[in-house]
């Protein structure tokens, strides 16, 4: 089952390994025993997805692209190495596809008492209110203003 919201893909229960190493795109390897076995597919055109990478301590959760299997990173969410890529060593890393669940729990977490409303309408141009970590846009068109980790309910 594949979830489409706000321009994010979210897969069910996909598990792969890789064995990438060093700070770039991640080549994402075969399904791991007892999940999808399907592994992780492909984003859609104009998609992305949430990926969280993990091997002993360290750790990543990443917003990516995938095509091919290689998953390339548009957006660091959070990470031992500060906030930034992890820069991989030699070894296997496994690789999760993040349910929607997990993402608006780390989305809230992250951004706790900072969620704005704004009431749209058609008036794609609205500007986005400053002082908030994520903005609720409800309207009938796709908000011009709104950033990354923004929601849009449709309202048509």
């Amino acid at each position: 089952m594949t979830l489409t919201f706000n321009d994010i893909e979210f897969f069910n229960a996909g598990i792969v390994t890789t064995d990438t190493e060093g700070d770039g795109a991640i080549t994402l390897g075969a399904a791991v025993s007892g999940y999808n076995p399907s592994g992780i597919p492909d984003t859609g055109e104009g998609l992305s997805t949430y990926l969280w990478i993990r091997k002993d301590g360290d750790y990543e959760i990443l917003r990516c692209t995938i095509a091919s299997s290689v998953a390339t990173v548009v957006e660091v969410v959070e990470s031992t190495n500060g906030g930034a890529k992890v820069n991989w060593g030699a070894g296997e890393k496994t690789v999760v596809a993040m349910t929607a669940k997990e993402v608006f729990e780390l989305i809230g977490t992250k951004f706790a008492g900072s969620m704005g409303v704004v009431l749209h309408g058609a008036d794609a141009d609205v500007a986005r209110p400053t002082g908030y970590g994520i903005i609720q846009w409800i309207g009938s068109v796709d908000p011009t203003n709104k950033e990354v980790n923004d929601l849009w309910i449709d309202t048509t």
